[in-house]
């Protein structure tokens, strides 16, 4: 993304004018608050921040280097076989290499390794020494606990013994041609009650003849960050370099990964040690399930490699390579890399249908000397707390599980780890200690078996790797404006808001013009000297914008932050040339492209975050003012912040009321929780109280549809219209004042009128009665708070489907999987301005939050799809229809010929009359002015009103044939 702040503005406006659009106001003035309060910083969005990526410190040699004589210190215990087999396999997909020399046949690394990732590698192919990398983000920590355990695997995988010629080359699920068969029952030797221990099912990695266990387990906080990482594991071990590295070095072996998480098939037992006498229907049931997991496996990474971008195959699975898809296959040949996180490696500990797996890595583990045991935690410091104690026995019960607390074999051990930070100095860096000895203990830290030497928390103060971030001289002064500010207008097309990159060879003066600014030494340069000097300046006087102002270390900033550090000051123009730095510093991605063969830039990385969030609704203090004028402001300052209780308006504070609204006709409503009731005239509008009943695990607002009439109410700030009908025999519009400073309500009854009060706001309450509706709710049921109608316009939705909206009254709260929807739509189309193969890649938590927000993006990504080609469509109709005089035209000519056909019997007269009756219809239909209305609004917003012809409810005359078409859309 070349111009973050503007794809920042244009994500924003978009996602206002969403809002504008589905959230319809009919007043004007709250109409243009609410974009004022939506602009603004910290309602809908905060000021996005920007974030400097530390450069870290490079060692002097290169990965395939090592494969030299004199790398011994660097790769303690590998011979030069087992060195060339691991730079090799590192090659393949975890680093990124050159083309292939000729001569040599060797990779060769593109950039060297950072300091903490070297000494990752040397330290964790080591016994007794645990390492936990706290660099910062981009630093490379994935590969710096993932280099020992290649290198490990490497110098074991030259040694093993060939599997069979067969090894890997025919699926149970597939036909002879490697497809996945059509049907379960097309499968062989299924479970019958005449087979009862058939079994089609076939181990993945049969005729192999080395040990199968676990080598590495990688645990994750989350299923999300599971999913992330195994991409690039997919890329280092299951691309087609690293099988052919496997091919030559390894004899034919592969080195497996599996990811055993809840979404791995299938639970439960192959063959159940306890059987049922239908036990055969119970492997049938579990065989059907794996079969079409598998087959739609294939079936995806089918469609992937058929994918313009190469990179697609790795986001999924792949089942005829290297990794493992099944608990039934991971349970028969546990994979050297397993991939899960805590709460799944607690059940598996729990169970005994996951015992093969622990079994078999234990007897792997005491069999030979040299095996060893990679424990791998990343993102370390989410272990906190009463959680991380229980991760911390949990690890310890796996140690026990493993044998690995035997001193013969606890040398065997090697932690890794990663982790945000860890500090090391003074008090904190005594508070790391003595988190690691608590987390960890002793375990890791033995480097010999039988050892008997006491541990302490000291074993573990060389174990963390900061890594070293490269300090760059930073320029001083203050940067001019309007240099930037031009550079951005350079780079902008008419009429699109955002800004595109142009190569500098077609366009030269707004680089050279910059750089009397930024290098005036080198503005008479080559072009190349001259663009290179401007990112690398530009980047160094953003860097120093986001020191922190007291440790002097990089720190996450806000914008205008750095635009008051970068500029002095704060206004339009500082803004845009805040803007045009940034641009200017993301269009050093492209540099090697304009200038092929030229020196990389040598200038720090920035990441900038967005902070956008769901409405939660709308809530404003009532003023008091004359209901009865349109225009006349009785709604306050409007926020979005649903906490609140009361606002300040001139300097009293008001208490704080929710707006709700009806979708049909933008008019707007007071609404609160109904406080302590005194009487039978007389209560209070509360605040939305979050729902506790879910604490500590899910407490969140209450939603507007569950609300009841029982605990809601609803006041309607009107005092010069008859309400409509609320529905047939439910509730009616009473009349009501409502008192802007405390928000009690005062209800009229036969003794006392409420509207007499001048210092109370007038207006109706509705109040519900005590009898089942249509749908047979009563007034404690969900959704019973608001009528079947709108007071205002009388669109009822009284006669809809329960299930859906029963009332076109609703709340300002916008869903969370459309607004994930709305983003996603957007940012796709702003990477697609810059990139033939956009990604995007959402996290959430859960799995099942994860799999909901997938759904509802494709869905309702396909109902706007949809409505866009009605749309379409109708304005490609009424834009193609011939005119009004064309049409009597034509009507004319065809009322002569079928008078001519009449009188001479023409063949042609039923035809002609056809055609002369579907003139009329058009004819009729141009006259029509429903039909002239929708063509001159189809381009702008119109309210959306109806009800009873006899009233007139907005100002602008709305044609009688219209309502019942608005009242169907409505739904």
């Amino acid at each position: 993304m070349y111009d973050p702040l503007g794809s920042f503005n244009r994500i924003r406006d978009f996602y206002i004018s969403y809002l504008e659009t589905a959230f319809y106001i009919r007043d004007p003035g709250v109409a243009s608050e609410r974009r004022r309060l939506l602009e603004s910083p910290g309602s809908l969005a905060t000021e996005p921040i920007i974030e400097p990526l530390s450069r870290y410190e490079s060692v002097g040699f290169k990965l395939h280097e090592l494969v030299h004589e004199g790398s011994d210190d660097r790769l303690p215990g590998l011979d030069s076989r087992q060195r060339k087999a691991f730079v090799h396999l590192v090659l393949s997909g975890l680093f990124d290499a050159e083309p292939t020399k000729e001569a040599e046949g060797l990779p060769q690394a593109k950039y060297g390794m950072h300091t903490h990732q070297a000494e990752m590698l040397k330290r964790g192919i080591s016994a007794g020494n645990p390492s936990v990398v706290t660099s910062g983000t981009g630093s490379g920590k994935t590969e710096a606990f993932l280099l020992p355990v290649f290198a490990k695997l490497a110098s074991e995988g030259i040694n093993w013994e060939p599997p069979d010629q067969n090894f890997l080359s025919e699926r149970w699920w597939q036909d002879s041609n490697g497809q996945p068969l059509p049907s379960y029952t097309a499968l062989p030797n299924r479970p019958l009650a005449s087979n009862p221990t058939g079994s089609p099912f076939a181990a993945q990695r049969k005729g192999e003849r080395r040990p199968a266990a676990v080598r590495a387990l990688v645990l994750y906080p989350m299923n999300a960050l599971v999913e992330d990482q195994l991409a690039r594991l997919r890329h280092a071990l299951d691309s087609d370099q690293a099988r052919s590295c496997m091919d030559r070095f390894f004899r034919g072996n592969r080195i497996f990964l599996g990811k055993y998480t809840s979404a791995t098939p299938t639970t439960g037992y192959h063959y159940d040690p306890a059987p049922r006498d239908d036990e055969h229907k119970r492997r049938e049931r579990k065989l059907k399930k794996l079969f079409k997991a598998v087959c739609q496996m294939q079936r995806t990474q089918d469609a992937a490699r058929d994918h313009d971008d190469p990179e697609a195959t790795f986001l999924f699975p792949s089942v005829d390579g290297n990794e493992m898809t099944s608990r039934w296959d991971m349970q028969e040949h546990p994979p050297d890399v397993l991939i899960t996180n805590t709460s799944m490696l607690n059940a598996m500990l729990a169970r005994e249908v996951d015992s093969p797996i622990f079994r078999k890595t234990r007897e792997w583990l005491r069999s030979r000397e040299d095996s060893y045991f990679f424990l791998i935690l990343d993102e370390l410091h989410l272990q906190r707390g009463s959680a991380g104690t229980e991760v911390s026995f949990l690890l310890r019960l796996l140690i026990e599980r493993l044998g690995l607390d035997d001193p013969r074999h606890r040398h065997k051990l090697r932690i890794l780890a990663s982790s945000a930070s860890l500090p090391l100095e003074g008090q904190a860096g005594e508070i790391s200690l003595q988190y690691l000895w608590d987390f960890f203990g002793s375990n890791g830290t033995w480097n010999e078996p039988n050892q008997t030497a006491k541990r302490s928390k000291e074993d573990w103060r060389n174990c963390i790797l900061p890594g070293k971030a490269v300090r760059l001289a930073l320029p001083d002064g203050i940067l001019k404006p309007e240099y930037f500010a031009d550079f951005l207008a350079a780079h902008q097309r008419p009429g699109d808001s955002l800004a595109y990159p142009v190569d500098p060879t077609a366009s030269e003066t707004p680089w050279r013009n910059l750089c009397t600014h930024l290098a005036p030494k080198l503005a008479h340069a080559s072009l190349a000297n001259v663009v290179k000097a401007c990112i690398e300046v530009a980047s160094l006087h953003l860097e120093k914008a986001c020191l922190h102002h007291k440790t002097g270390d990089r720190s996450a900033t806000p914008t205008d932050v750095v635009c008051d550090r970068l500029f002095g000051k704060q206004s339009e123009l500082e803004s845009r040339a805040l803007r045009g730095i940034l641009l200017l510093r993301g269009l050093g991605d492209l540099y090697r492209t304009w200038f092929p063969g030229a020196p990389i830039i040598e200038a720090t990385s920035f990441r900038i975050h967005f902070f956008f969030r769901s409405i939660e609704g709308l809530f404003a203090p009532a003023l008091l003012g004359d209901t009865s004028k349109r225009g006349n402001q009785i709604i306050g300052p409007l926020t979005v912040e649903r906490g609140l209780r009361f606002s300040n308006v001139g300097g009293r504070q008001q208490r704080l009321l929710e707006l709700i609204y009806c979708e049909c006709c933008g008019e707007l409503f007071f609404a609160g929780m109904k406080g302590g009731r005194i009487g039978s005239s007389l209560l209070e509008l509360l605040p939305v109280d979050p729902d506790l009943d879910g604490l500590p695990d899910s407490a969140s607002s209450q939603l507007f549809e569950d609300l009841t009439a029982e605990t809601f109410g609803v006041f309607w700030p009107k005092s010069d219209v008859q309400p409509m009908p609320a529905g047939q025999n439910v509730g009616d519009w009473r009349r009501a004042s409502l008192d802007p400073i405390t928000g009690m309500v005062r209800l009229a009854n036969n003794r006392m009128d409420p509207w007499q009060d001048e210092t109370q706001m007038h207006g109706y309450f509705y109040e519900r009665r005590e009898v089942r509706d249509r749908h047979r709710r009563t007034s404690t049921d969900p959704g019973s708070c608001v009528p079947y109608a709108c007071p205002s316009c009388g669109i009822s939705y009284e006669f809809r489907k329960k299930g859906y909206r029963l009332s076109p009254i609703r709340n300002f709260r916008t869903g969370f999987s459309k607004t994930t929807q709305l983003f996603v739509t957007e940012i796709f189309e702003l990477l697609h301005k810059v990139t033939n193969n956009p990604k995007l890649v959402s996290f959430s938590d859960s799995r099942q939050d994860a799999a909901k927000a997938a759904l509802d993006i494709e869905r309702r990504h396909h109902e706007d799809l949809a409505r866009q080609i009605l749309i379409d469509t109708i304005n490609e109709t009424i834009r193609s229809r011939p005119g009004r005089e064309e049409l009597r035209s034509a009507y004319e000519k065809n009322k002569a010929e079928t008078i001519k056909a009449t009188e001479n019997d023409d063949p042609r007269l039923d035809d002609l009359q056809a055609e002369g009756k579907r003139l009329r219809a058009l004819l009729k239909a141009a006259d029509d002015p429903h039909d002239s209305y929708l063509a001159d609004s189809r381009n702008s917003r119109q309210p959306r009103v109806s009800g009873a012809a006899t009233r007139q409810v907005s100002t602008e005359a709305v044609p009688a044939s219209l309502r019942p078409a608005w009242c169907a859309s409505s739904g």
